[in-house]
């Protein structure tokens, strides 16, 4: 494993070990191709996993030929994004393969959530969810790319220190940033990370502090790989599901 840097993720580390311990036998890569959005991976049981792809860091997808599972999960911790989003899918792909199934619920976690009166901070902008927040206090937003009435990664702490709630978005576990973020969030009520790309074991996030790990269990490998790959097409090809802290 590299050492710790600005992509070092402990929770990947720890992740790809626990899955490592108990990955079933005779599991091969079938194939992998990088979408519009997302990359995805498909093992030979049928069942595949996905991450947000990095174009604006890795432009031209890597050049792998990958066979052995975990092999291809061991990139997650790569310098490279494009290879770490690799990874990234592989241990999601895996994590559906292990025996046994981590437990977990079907449904969006964010539906059983009341948001009235409360401080929100969310890292990465979802759109797409802004509307369960019209009753919250406030609502700041962490977001990388420089948009109107966003805060930017280095300003998180005045975001995430005072929230109630905070959800963060998977893509962290690519681009770098979510043991921060998590730590940062340690005062919140109620720290979600979800999106396809957290569809994972979920024992690293909540040593950190994470309360509910939220991902996509996708059921159409075939669908989503003729897809365009964006996030519509990867809800539409699969079940939303979540791990919840005991």
């Amino acid at each position: 494993m590299i050492s710790e840097g600005p992509y070092f993720t402990l929770i990947l580390d720890e992740a790809f070990k626990i899955i490592a311990g108990r990955c079933i036998e005779g599991v091969e890569v079938k194939g992998w191709l990088v979408l519009k959005r997302y990359l995805l991976l498909e093992l030979s049981t049928g069942v595949c996993g996905v991450a947000y792809y990095p174009y604006d860091l890795t432009p031209t997808a890597p050049k792998l030929a990958l066979r052995d599972p975990l092999d291809a999960a061991k990139l997650c911790m790569s310098r490279v994004a494009g290879r770490r989003a690799v990874g990234v899918a592989a241990l999601n792909a895996l994590t559906w393969a292990l025996k046994p199934t981590p437990p977990f619920k079907v449904g969006d976690p964010l539906d059983s959530l009341d948001f009235k009166g409360k401080r929100v901070g969310v890292v990465g902008y979802f759109k797409p969810i802004f509307w369960r927040f019209k009753s919250a206090k406030s609502l700041k937003i962490v977001e990388r790319k420089k948009m109107k009435g966003v805060y930017p990664p280095e300003k998180a702490e005045e975001v995430l220190s005072g929230a109630d709630i905070v959800l963060i978005t998977g893509s962290c576990l690519v681009y770098g940033g979510l043991e921060r973020y998590l730590k940062l969030a340690k005062g919140a009520e109620k720290v979600i990370v979800l999106g396809p790309t957290s569809s994972m074991t979920p024992e690293p996030f909540f040593k950190r502090g994470a309360d509910i790990v939220a991902g996509v269990k996708i059921d159409s490998c075939s669908s989503l790989s003729k897809s365009r790959g964006r996030a519509d097409d990867v809800l539409k090809a699969s079940v939303k599901v979540y791990f919840e802290r005991g």
